[in-house]
This record gives structure tokens, C-alpha cells and sequence, in this order.
């Protein structure tokens, strides 16, 4: 089953950045994602226009599933792909609303390219994230 076991707990560091203050867990049937205290994501990227319908980047159900997502995107331990799955499933967890989390990740599947190259520097951000795969 997939479910965050944790609560996203950060502290604001900017207008839009945000620095987790303890770890977020998230758990899949193949493997435990953890995001320790001290890794800045900047939320959802959400266009300003389309806030009155999704909320501002760092609001609704998806909070914990961008902090994942952002965190796999500067790392690159998966493909974009796997990271852009891997974010739906955590929306879904999340209780974001089955058409809500497909919209979002077709937004992330098609115009993420640029943040998943821009967010990655070698060996950055790699401390922050640790991945346990799970016996079959």
C-alpha cells in the first residue's frame, strides 16, 4: 500500500523555498523513500494563473508528494519518469483527487524536462534522500 508514514514538516526560507525540519516518509509495495531534515524544494509548480484551481505551490494534499518529487528530481536517483510516477502515486496516497494527481503529473511528464535537468547538480542533495528497496 502506497502511504506517506510521516507529516511534511517545514520552515519557511524564502518566498517560495521551503527546508524540511524533520524526515518524510513515504512507503510503496517496492520501496521506503526518506527525505531528512535540511533539504530545500520550492513546492509544487504551479503557473500563478492556474492557483485558483489547484492552490498555491505549497497548499493542498500534494505538499508531501512535490517534496518528494522535487527531492528525486535533484538527485536523479531515478529517471524522470520513475520520479514523475513516483509522484502521482504519492498524490494518490496523499488523498489528491484521481483527476487532480492525472493532471498534474501529465503537467510534470510533459513540461518537466527543464526542472528535472535544471534541480539536478552532481552529488548535491544526495544526503538528504534515502531509499530502501524492499525484498520481493
Amino acid at each position: 500500500m502506497n502511504q506517506f508514514k510521516t507529516q511534511l514538516r517545514v520552515e519557511l526560507r524564502g518566498e517560495q523555498l521551503f527546508k524540511t525540519t524533520d524526515i518524510l516518509h513515504y512507503s510503496n509495495k517496492k520501496l521506503d523513500i526518506y527525505i531528512l531534515a535540511g533539504f530545500e524544494f520550492d513546492g509544487a509548480s504551479i503557473p500563478k494563473s492556474l492557483w485558483s484551481l489547484y492552490g498555491c505551490p505549497f497548499g493542498g494534499l500534494y505538499s508531501m508528494a512535490s517534496c518528494i518529487h522535487d527531492a528525486l528530481y535533484a538527485t536523479h536517483l531515478f529517471n524522470k519518469a520513475m520520479a514523475d510516477r513516483i509522484f502521482y502515486e504519492a498524490m494518490i496516497a496523499s488523498g489528491v483527487e484521481r483527476k487532480t494527481a492525472i493532471q498534474m503529473y501529465l503537467a510534470v511528464r510533459t513540461f518537466g524536462q527543464s526542472a528535472y535537468d535544471e534541480k539536478y547538480e552532481l552529488g548535491k542533495n544526495r544526503e538528504f534522500v534515502k531509499i530502501t528497496l524492499k525484498g520481493e
